[in-house]
């Protein structure tokens, strides 16, 4: 594999520890739209969708199809 199969595989892999990561970072943050502390349990679901969902996107960009990133980006 080369490096931009490497990041991306490495990206998709650890996708969910990313987020986790975030999430982390947002129980310190406090009275921003993202902390912790402001937002129902139905919107964290979301952001956690998101998240992934950006993190697949970032990933689709080191495929050797650029079609995918743009489709990924449009949504």
């Amino acid at each position: 594999m080369n490096k931009d199969q490497l990041l991306h595989h490495y990206i998709i892999k650890h996708s969910a520890e990313l987020t986790e990561s975030w999430l982390k970072l947002r129980r310190q943050l406090r009275g921003r739209f993202y902390s912790a502390d402001q937002l129902r349990p139905e919107m964290k679901e979301l952001l956690i969708e998101q998240h992934t969902f950006t993190n697949t996107t970032i990933a689709s960009a080191f495929l050797d199809d650029p079609a995918i990133f743009q489709n990924n980006k449009e949504k």
